[in-house]
């Protein structure tokens, strides 16, 4: 009772509403607790401890087609994470793959295994980074300016983009394209 009373009192906030809608929830007021419940998922859409509580209470309720939707939303949210689970294995694995295709001196085959990964995680910049420096150590170094470029394209001020395209140009002779990459 006085964790709800506090609640009662707390300021909203997303964490607040939830608490509170979970603590109404616990003493049986499922019909506040879903209207808290609700004002959580409405700010935050794929809030799982939400849309658990609202499978409970509208549970409690007899409000089987809300229930499974709610429910429906809490396993999308579970595979959604074990999605992004899976991706990051994925990309640790390619990143060990990488390694080792280094060390054994197979640069450019190493830059075509983070291709891969840049392909599965285009918003990874790091690794769109990491395929730019791959070509340029395999000697490809129009590959190189390429993925540096690319980078650039989603990450303007990526300083060392820049330096490396400003590198590869003055190597190529054109010094003012040079002095342009670094400004």
């Amino acid at each position: 009772d006085t964790a709800l009373m506090a609640l009662e009192k707390a300021p909203s906030s997303l964490e607040a509403d939830w608490h509170h809608g979970l603590a109404l929830a616990r003493k049986g007021r499922h019909d506040d607790a879903l209207l808290l419940l609700r004002k959580v998922v409405d700010r935050e859409p794929a809030h799982a401890g939400a849309w658990q509580g609202i499978a409970r209470s509208a549970a409690a309720l007899g409000r089987d087609t809300l229930r499974r939707e709610a429910l429906e939303k809490v396993a999308a949210s579970y595979r959604k994470d074990e999605d992004a689970r899976a991706l990051k294995r994925r990309l640790f694995e390619m990143r060990e793959q990488t390694e080792h295709k280094v060390s054994s001196g197979d640069p450019a085959g190493a830059a075509a295994v983070m291709e891969q990964a840049a392909a599965l995680a285009p918003d990874d910049l790091s690794i769109l980074f990491d395929v730019g420096r791959l070509r340029e150590m395999a000697k490809d170094i129009a590959g190189a300016e390429a993925a540096f470029r690319r980078l650039l394209v989603r990450d303007p001020l990526n300083a060392q983009a820049h330096f490396r395209i400003g590198r590869i140009l003055a190597d190529r002779g054109d010094l003012t394209g040079a002095i342009g990459a670094l400004e």
